[in-house]
Order: structure tokens, then C-alpha cells, then sequence
């Protein structure tokens, strides 16, 4: 293909370029942003539960940050791209060719702001206006409070008064009968503690990723619609390098998004099944605790009770109170444990797919492949349209190659006899 350039087209793709950059900041700050997420419940449990023991609190942190990483090289890129680009538009504006260099460094500069690097070259005539497509969200979303807080406080104040003495007869039970953990079972430490940080930020962080992640996709897709523009106006070896390293820049953008979705729905799904699971286990514990031990009188008994653990005489008077007493809350307590378990499940398997997706340069793609499909099935999508959008999005994330064969370098624009070769 011969040769042939069209100052106005370059300087124009190149502003555009450097629009796109800025955007693309806007969105690393967003992709960033959980990193510095707090997820520990409000009120006398000031902690993260299971959230913190789990460590899915420190995925999510990595995750955005490895995120902000590949966006702000991405934007870097982008900056050079401007850059580069606008020089060129000077650099074939020349009817000399052999000065043609020179004339596009005095038309350019590069300065530096208290550590931002300012790309400024002189705009050229009859610059061609690209579209920039619709601007996507890149707001940050408000901090969201727990919706699980007001179960939880029916729960403590159910528990306040005997938890005290369930921990003392639970370890009675754990010394003499070998049922139970060792030092007693406390239902406010062991069951309320690890279920009381906020889900709710959880959702927010999936949202900031989805956020980023589909306005780098949005902005991939105005880079190569600007790209094809260009196309017909600049042809030869200089254009088709430019071409080939755009085209690689905005896949790697595009690939962020069905990222980002992918980690929302994953944190989605978990937060909502870890809440629908505490509302069930503490309806469960509020109505047996109820039913077993304060309707049936033997609260009342905890005081009487506790005070009489000694073995001897006194001790097997109350017999039948430590029976019936120890049956109920090992009923509670065996449900209780059990249903915790599986919850740390449920988080440790999201928990396994937000890794992999962390840096997936060092993931296989089937391994990707595999830790998502674990969680298709907990996926809450109701509409077949989502359900095939996210069917989509997890074939995308598993095509690794989008990032691996993104631009190492930021783009230079050839010069000399290279930039005009055909």
C-alpha cells in the first residue's frame, strides 16, 4: 500500500488519544478505591468477621490494585499516543521531508508538573474532530451501611443475658461429658463476632471494579472506532504500526471490562448468600434460644446451674437441668458451626476466583476457566439476557492473550525515511 497522510486526521486521533487517557485516570482512581475499603460492622463488634478471616478483604485489595495498575499503564499509552500522534500530523505537514523532524519538535514539548508529565504540541489546521463516544460512569459509589445490622442487634440482645452462662456450661460440658469446644462456646463471640462486618461494602467494591473495568471497555471501543477512521487517510508502514499497537492498546482496555463484571458478580453472589445465610442462622439460634431455653424456663436455671459444677453430691441433684440444658445448646451450637463452615466456604471459593483474576498474565487459562465455573451456579441472574452477557464475559476474561500481547512500550511514532515509507 502506498503512502499517503492527512495532517488534520492524525493531530485529531491524537487529541482524542489523550481525551481517552484522562478518562482512563478517572477510572484507575475507581478501580483503586477498595483497596482502602473498611469492612468491619458498626456497634460493640467493631470487626470484619469472616470477611477478615477468610482474607477475601486482602483479595479484593490486590485485585483493584493490580486493576489500577494495567489501566494506568493503559493510560500512560494512551498519553504517548497523543503525544506521538499530534507530532506526526506536524512531521507530514512538511513539504520538506528531509526537515520534516524538525519541524515537528518545534511544534512540540514535553514538560513536567510536580511529577505529571505535559504533552503540548501546537495544533495543526483543519484538525479533524473525532467522535468521543458517551462518557461512562467513573463516579465513585456511596458507602453502603449493612443491611443485615437490625437481625444481628435482635440476635445480641437475645444472647446478652445468658451468653455468659452458655459459655460457662459449654465448657462444663467440653471438661466432663467431651462435648463442645474447649473453654465453652460464647454466641456472641463465636457466632455474632464473625458474622458481623459489612457485607454491603463488599457489593460496593464489585461495583468500583465493574465501574473501571466497563468504562475501559467503552473507551476501548471509541479508541478503535477512531483508529478505523484514521485508516482511510493514513496509509504505509508508519500507519500500520500505529494501527497494530492500537488495536492491541484497546483490546487490553476491552478486556478489563468482562474483568470487572465478572468480579461483581462473584462479590455480589458471595455478599448476598453470606446475608441470606445470617438471616437464616440467627432467625434459627433467636427462635431456638426462645423456644429451648427461656420458654421452657431454663434460663432461669443458668445462674443456679453454673454456680453448681462441681462434682459431687450437689452436682448430680441438677442432673436433669445439665441434661436438658446441654441438649439445646448443642443443637444450636452444632447448627450454628456447621452453618459457619459453609459460609467460610462460600467466601474462600470467591475469595479463590478474585486471585486468579488478580494478575491473569501468571493464570492459566483453564485454571480461570475452572474457578469461575465453581461459581456459575451461585450467580443471581434472573434475566437470560444477563445470564448470557456473563456466559460471554467469562469466555472473555479466559482469553488472556488480550493482556499478554498488550503494548510493553508506549507508541513512538517512527521518524527520518520510516515515516514515509509505504
Amino acid at each position: 500500500m502506498t503512502f499517503s497522510a492527512r495532517p488534520g486526521d492524525i493531530y485529531g486521533m491524537g487529541d482524542l488519544s489523550a481525551n481517552l487517557a484522562q478518562t482512563v485516570r478517572n477510572a484507575t482512581i475507581l478501580a483503586k478505591a477498595p483497596v482502602d475499603f473498611s469492612y468491619k460492622g458498626d456497634g460493640a463488634f467493631d470487626n470484619a468477621g469472616l470477611i477478615d478471616t477468610v482474607g477475601i478483604d486482602d483479595a479484593v485489595a490486590i485485585f483493584g490494585s493490580m486493576m489500577a495498575s494495567r489501566l494506568t499503564s493503559r493510560s500512560v499509552d494512551l498519553d504517548a499516543v497523543g503525544y506521538e500522534l499530534k507530532r506526526a500530523s506536524w512531521r507530514y505537514s512538511s513539504t520538506d521531508r528531509t526537515s520534516a523532524d524538525k519541524l515537528a519538535d518545534s511544534h512540540s514539548k514535553i514538560e513536567n508538573y510536580g511529577g505529571y508529565t505535559g504533552y503540548n504540541v501546537d495544533p495543526v489546521n483543519d484538525a479533524t474532530t473525532f467522535p468521543a463516544g458517551d462518557s461512562p460512569d467513573v463516579e465513585l459509589p456511596a458507602h453502603r451501611e449493612s443491611d443485615i445490622r437490625s437481625i444481628i442487634d435482635s440476635s445480641k440482645g437475645i444472647l446478652t443475658d445468658i451468653d455468659k452462662n452458655i459459655k460457662e456450661v459449654t465448657a462444663w460440658l467440653h471438661d466432663n461429658v467431651g462435648l463442645g469446644p474447649a473453654g465453652g462456646w460464647s454466641p456472641l463471640e463465636q457466632l455474632i463476632g464473625p458474622l458481623a462486618g459489612n457485607w454491603a461494602e463488599l457489593e460496593r467494591a464489585g461495583e468500583c471494579f465493574s465501574k473501571a473495568g466497563t468504562a475501559a471497555e467503552a473507551l476501548a471501543s471509541t479508541l478503535k472506532a477512531g483508529n478505523s477512521q484514521l485508516a482511510s487517510s493514513w496509509t504505509g508502514k508508519a500507519a500500520d504500526a500505529y494501527q497494530d499497537h492500537g488495536l492491541r492498546l484497546a483490546n487490553a482496555m476491552a478486556w478489563e471490562g468482562s474483568i470487572g463484571r465478572i468480579a461483581k458478580a462473584v462479590l455480589d453472589a458471595t455478599s448476598q448468600e453470606i446475608k441470606d445465610a445470617t438471616k437464616t442462622l440467627l432467625d434459627y439460634v433467636n427462635k431456638k434460644v426462645k423456644e429451648e431455653l427461656i420458654d421452657k424456663g431454663l434460663k432461669d436455671v443458668f445462674a443456679k446451674v453454673s454456680t453448681s459444677l462441681i462434682p459431687g453430691v450437689g452436682w448430680l441433684f441438677r442432673a436433669k437441668d445439665l441434661y436438658d440444658l446441654g441438649k439445646a445448646i448443642w443443637e444450636i451450637y452444632q447448627h450454628a458451626t456447621e452453618t459457619l463452615d459453609k459460609m467460610k466456604q462460600v467466601i474462600a471459593d470467591a475469595k479463590a476466583v478474585i486471585e486468579a483474576l488478580q494478575n491473569p498474565q501468571d493464570a492459566a487459562a483453564k485454571e480461570l476457566q475452572g474457578r469461575i465455573d465453581k461459581l456459575k451456579d451461585r450467580y443471581k441472574v434472573d434475566e437470560r439476557k444477563q445470564q448470557l452477557e456473563l456466559g460471554i464475559d467469562i469466555i472473555n476474561a479466559a482469553d488472556v492473550s488480550k493482556v499478554t500481547n498488550a503494548p510493553k512500550d508506549k507508541y513512538t511514532a517512527p521518524t527520518g525515511t520510516q515515516a514515509w515509507e509505504d
